[in-house]
């Protein structure tokens, strides 16, 4: 079996892997992108500033002025702001950035209602200093919201940074996502797929800006069960679709020449080869040694078995552990308070405490026994899902991986914040379909399977040709057999004899 072994920043890659090309966003789609939110923060800022420096909002009417001052100027000026913004977004994303256009609508809707109140004689602003208040709670409420909105776009910036579409010599590689925490908090996901399996690629452009500034949508689509790699707003998407087909085309020639003259090499010469390896390129989350005995690697490679082995989520051990250690806590906190006020003598202490603790004891070990015996297997031709209660009863399902028809995942808001999810696997069979609960990277988990999915139908066509080889041998041996083909003659004239 092979793992990886190296890594390109956050990249997996395999042995004997190699980037070939790499492209990213375009600098257009990551300034559209953050166009709501950056408008978002100027204006808390803004109100806040105003706010903490004695201004407020009062609405009354003067009469008719049809008079410009600076305030009006300065919201026709944001007016117009806004109509570039507005028109830019529908040059740079035709269908993408409605819903940023439709709030950038209704933000111009709003400061030109202030702007025709205040030009015809409406008051909205009045500024006292006297009156100034920076820690009002409605103006802490401001600061708390810009303070929030300046860490989403910072999160936001770095997962636009982070999103790449790889070229290597075996694969398409797309990392999309950003990792908060490592180990505790990666919403980062790695999405491949083999060259040999790349059905088609499609690159296109949408607006004139995008052809003139070249970048576009790219999609990798898949010949097997496995959902196509999308990579909007790419820059080079032209190039890389050319570079992905060039490379595929070279690999599957290689491949060809390769497998074919292993199969006569093996069935008709006799040769042994090695048989070929198991390709797990996965990433790893390496549990401390100290922490061995409550968490697993996630996922934990076999060697000898050449199987990949998941866990769920470290998530799910602690609300597993919610209600017996809150039990703990609250009969060791109800205990204290008793003792501490002489309600309740040291026998009675005792004799209620310690079948307490040993009962929530026991209750903290069998979650954890739980959680460690469900687990999720993927061999090179099957997928298990076990589902083991402690000290008991087995539940094993089993699918080949020839039967499987379509693998997906999902999340919810916070499984996808804390970087878990479930994967879902439809077979061909009557038995429902495989549920993979709550296993981290869910993405990758569902693309890994995809990958073993593959492999195994290429070692099908591969094990096809064998059995036509040996078809052409047992025919071959029959017409020795019946002497239609003679033995070729040994030459009648003997060599000449060196003089």
């Amino acid at each position: 079996m092979r793992v990886q072994r190296k890594h390109q920043g956050h990249l997996s890659l395999l042995e004997g892997e190699e980037i070939l090309y790499t492209i990213g966003h375009h600098w257009l789609a990551g300034m559209t992108t953050l166009v709501i939110p950056v408008m978002i923060l100027l204006i808390t800022v803004g109100l806040y500033s105003y706010n903490a420096l004695g201004g407020s909002f009062t609405f009354a009417y003067a009469g008719p002025t049809f008079a410009l001052d600076l305030l009006d100027w300065l919201q026709i000026g944001l007016l117009m702001v806004i109509g570039a913004l507005w028109q830019l977004l529908g040059m740079v994303e035709q269908k993408g950035s409605q819903g940023r256009r439709w709030s950038l609508v209704a933000l111009a809707l709003v400061v030109f209602s202030l702007l025709a109140f205040h030009a015809t004689g409406g008051q909205w602003v009045t500024f006292d200093p006297a009156q100034a208040a920076p820690f009002h709670p409605f103006n802490l409420l401001l600061l708390a919201m810009a303070l929030f909105t300046m860490v989403v776009i910072s999160y936001r910036v770095l997962e636009l940074l982070e999103q790449k579409l790889f070229l290597t010599t075996m694969r398409v590689i797309y990392v999309h996502g950003a990792i908060l925490i490592p180990r505790l908090i990666e919403r980062q996901a790695q999405q491949d797929l083999m060259l040999e399996d790349v059905q088609n690629v499609l690159s296109r452009t949408e607006t004139y800006l995008q052809h003139w500034f070249n970048y576009g949508n790219i999609t990798v689509q898949a010949s097997n069960a496995g959902p196509p790699i999308t990579f909007k707003a790419a820059n080079q998407a032209t190039e890389m679709q050319r570079r992905i087909m060039n490379t595929r085309r070279t690999r599957l020639q290689a491949q060809s020449v390769h497998s074919y003259t292993t199969l006569i090499n093996t069935r008709v010469y006799g040769d042994k080869v090695a048989p070929p390896q198991q390709i797990h390129a996965y990433p790893v989350v390496t549990i401390p040694p100290f922490m061995r005995w409550l968490l697993h690697d996630n996922p934990r490679i076999d060697q000898a078995q050449g199987t990949l082995i998941w866990y769920p989520h470290w998530v799910v051990l602690i609300q597993t552990l919610l209600w017996p250690l809150g039990a703990l806590v609250l009969v060791v906190g109800l205990l204290s308070t008793a003792a501490a006020f002489s309600l309740i003598g040291f026998g009675p202490l005792i004799l209620i405490g310690l079948p307490t603790l040993i009962f929530c004891g026991f209750w903290i070990a069998y979650q954890i026994e739980d959680y460690r015996n469900d687990r999720y297997v993927l061999t090179t031709t099957t997928l298990i899902e076990i589902n083991k209660r402690p000290y008991g009863p087995e539940k094993r399902r089993l699918a080949g991986l020839g039967t499987i028809q379509t693998v997906n995942y999902k999340t919810s808001f916070l499984s996808a914040i804390l970087g878990y999810g479930d994967v879902v696997v439809q077979t061909a069979g009557q038995g429902g379909a495989f549920m993979f609960s709550n296993v981290p990277r869910p993405q990758d988990v569902a693309a890994k399977i995809n990958q073993s999915i593959s492999l195994y139908r290429k070692g099908e066509r591969d094990r096809n040709l064998d059995e036509a080889l040996s078809l052409l041998q047992q025919l071959h041996a029959f017409q020795l057999q019946r002497g239609e083909f003679k033995p070729p003659r040994a030459s009648s004239a003997s060599p000449p004899e060196a003089s």
